[in-house]
This record gives structure tokens, C-alpha cells and sequence, in this order.
């Protein structure tokens, strides 16, 4: 007589009971508190990552702009200024000084005066205008390459594409529009949840050089007012 085998599963079945398949709470306990973890190792280093290319494009947008302001300048014989816009958007809130930039930029282009190396007190049109949306997580602020406590609030190009020395209140141009009289300036732009002030301390930060001969150049890092000759004309 032959005798058939039966598997545990099907003596199981056979007596009317079922087996459950899963996972118990303990073990989805488990799983969810080693994602929590690792989650929470991950994170940093993600805000880092976002930090960072916010403010690389932020420096790009500027350097786009100052390169427009210099091209219009060469090509049209006349002066082109980069400044802090006149027209901030709504809620977006300036500090006075001109310096502050995380509201918006506007390039002016400028007539020549008769003997062609001072603005004229108007500005002709505006040429292009960077949004604050193109800011909207990083500070911007301009500053001098001499390390002067008063940098000017506009970078001015001018025909032969230098940067001029102009005054912080008349926009007056003093250089000869044929001579790189200007000083270097920067750009500083970082998160704006890293601190109120640019500098050496802050983790994530970049520099946009525009140097006096018509250079310009994005460093990743900060770049002091002193260093600024060095390392903005390599």
C-alpha cells in the first residue's frame, strides 16, 4: 500500500488553518527607525549640496550681467552701469547703502558728456534687470577690492570696457573714458541664513571679481578685500 507525503503547508491546510506572511511590528519598527537614521545623516550634507549650487547660480547671473554691461559699453560708445535696481519687488527690502544687491540688479546704459569721460546725470534706458527671484535664498553685497569702508555703489564700464572710478553720489565718471582708473570690486553672495555679514568664516560663499581692467571672474570661496589684485587677475 502506498502512502502519500503530505509538505507542512498542506498538513496545515488540511486542518483548516492558514499561515500569515509579513512582517511583524517590531521588525517594521526596526525599518523605519534605521531610515529615520540615516535620513537624518543624509540631511546635512543635502542643504550643503542645495547651498552651494543656489549660490553658483546666483554668481552666475551677476557675472552674465556685468559681462552684458561690459559688451553693451564696447559696442555702444557709451557708459553702461550695473547697479542695485530702482524698482525692488514688493516685500523685498534694501539696506539704503546701494550695496545690497539681493534685491534685484539693473544695467543702465549712460550718455557720454561733450568731452566724453564724465555721465551724464540720467541714465538712457535700462538694458536688462536681474529679478530678486534670482536671489531669493542668498545675500548679494557689493564691496570694494581696496578694501575701502566706502566702495562706489555702481560698477561702470566704459567704451574700451575698463571699470571707471565714479562718485558714490553724483555718479560722476572723473577717469578718462581710455584708461582702466577704476578700482577692483566685489561681489559677495551666500545663503542668507548663514549670517547677515559676508567672510572667511562663512562655509559657503562665492566671490564674483570685476577688476578695473575689465576682467571678470567667479572664485568660489571668499576672497578678501587685500587679496583681491592677486587672485582676481590670475
Amino acid at each position: 500500500m502506498k502512502t502519500r507525503k503530505f509538505s507542512s503547508f498542506s498538513a496545515a491546510a488540511a486542518a483548516g488553518r492558514s499561515l500569515a506572511c509579513g512582517f511583524t511590528l517590531i521588525e517594521m519598527l526596526v525599518v523605519v527607525a534605521l531610515a529615520a537614521i540615516v535620513a537624518a545623516l543624509a540631511l546635512p550634507s543635502f542643504t550643503g549640496t542645495l547651498q552651494r549650487y543656489r549660490v553658483s547660480m546666483a554668481a552666475t547671473q551677476i557675472t552674465n550681467a556685468l559681462q552684458v554691461a561690459r559688451a553693451d559699453a564696447i559696442r555702444s560708445r557709451k557708459n553702461v552701469a550695473v547697479i542695485s535696481t530702482k524698482t525692488p519687488d514688493q516685500g523685498c527690502v534694501q539696506d539704503g547703502t546701494g550695496l545690497d544687491w539681493h534685491c534685484g540688479i539693473d544695467i543702465y546704459e549712460y550718455q557720454l558728456a561733450s568731452n566724453g569721460s564724465v555721465l551724464a546725470g540720467t541714465p538712457l534706458s535700462a538694458l536688462k534687470t536681474v529679478p530678486a527671484t534670482s536671489f531669493s535664498t542668498v545675500s548679494v553685497k557689493l564691496a570694494s577690492g581696496t578694501g575701502s569702508s566706502s566702495p562706489n555703489v555702481q560698477l561702470v564700464y566704459t567704451p574700451l570696457g575698463f571699470l571707471s572710478n565714479c562718485s558714490t553720489s553724483t555718479g560722476a565718471c572723473t577717469a578718462s573714458m581710455y584708461q582702466a582708473a577704476g578700482v577692483n570690486s566685489l561681489i559677495y553672495i551666500w545663503p542668507t541664513v548663514l549670517g547677515a555679514d559676508p567672510g572667511a568664516t562663512v562655509p559657503v560663499i562665492s566671490t564674483v571679481c570685476a577688476t578695473m581692467a575689465g576682467k571678470i571672474k567667479i572664485i568660489p570661496s571668499y576672497v578678501a578685500p587685500d587679496d583681491a589684485s592677486g587672485k582676481c587677475s590670475t
